[in-house]
């Protein structure tokens, strides 16, 4: 059987509605975990953004933000797991057995993330208690941004062009340097606001949405060290940092799928 062609991927954030947090991690885990896009309707990628439609309208205002209270929660929950339900009938009708066990290992951190924030108990109350100082200080840690998107949009070209020039190390090594920047500058910020439970639960509640793929591909690449002080010197943009750092993890997939094709 001929292998239908990978969908074409835009990591352009020029979008009036860029991705949120519970978007972009499910379109990234399932368009980068090899699957392949038939044309009839049922395993179309528009039948994927239709999946992913009620978790871009729960969350449009402005990523994790939108529940910093629980009545908050209780209105926007019933969509997110809806589209948690969708995009898992999605994988069991359009991939195939492999596919769907490599999805369901990198997407579980994400899913079990949604599903605790929606159910009563601990981490439901911990979210709740942190939420809404890390919401007051989303203007203050936009500015943790650097080049993010400059680098993205670069690596988006590259991919677009179908040209590894060769190099898959520098562009990823790149990007995590950036990476690891973000995180530690959105970090000080967090604690100087909000102190260091918040900012520690804050790094916690990003490590677990990203799963493995960070510790995986850049663990070589640690904050601070000689190999990336060349790489965290850009210039400021402005975005929603949680969508610059989702959007970091789909080019950094992205690149990774690209230079290991066979």
């Amino acid at each position: 059987t001929t292998a239908l062609p990978r969908p074409r991927v835009s990591l352009h954030m020029k979008s009036a509605r860029r991705p949120t947090l519970v978007t972009s991690f499910a379109l990234l885990f399932i368009l980068l975990s090899g699957a392949r896009f038939a044309d009839s309707h049922p395993c179309s990628q528009e039948h994927l953004i239709q999946c992913a439609s009620s978790l871009r309208t729960s969350t449009d205002v402005q990523d994790f933000g939108f529940g910093a209270k629980k009545e908050d929660l209780e209105i926007i929950c019933p969509d997110l797991n809806a589209g948690l339900r969708c995009i898992d009938e999605y994988t069991r009708r359009c991939m195939a057995p492999n596919q769907r066990s490599h999805f369901n290992k990198l997407y579980a951190g994400s899913s079990m993330v949604i599903q605790e924030i929606c159910q009563e108990g601990p981490y439901q109350d911990e979210f709740l208690r942190h939420a809404t100082c890390m919401w007051e200080v989303k203007q203050d840690y936009e500015e943790c941004a650097r080049d993010y998107q400059q680098k993205i949009q670069d690596l988006g070209s590259l991919m677009s062009n179908g040209s590894s020039d060769g190099d898959a190390e520098n562009p990823v090594r790149r990007l995590c340097c950036s990476f690891q920047e973000y995180l530690r500058c959105s970090h000080a910020i967090v604690k100087d606001t909000c102190g260091e439970e918040t900012a520690q639960f804050t790094k916690s509640f990003l490590d677990r949405m990203a799963s493995s793929l960070i510790q995986v591909h850049c663990e070589k690449y640690p904050q601070g060290s000689q190999i990336c002080m060349e790489d965290t010197s850009g210039a400021h943009h402005s975005s929603s940092p949680f969508s610059l750092f989702l959007v970091s993890l789909m080019a950094l997939w992205c690149l990774l799928s690209l230079f290991h094709r066979t």
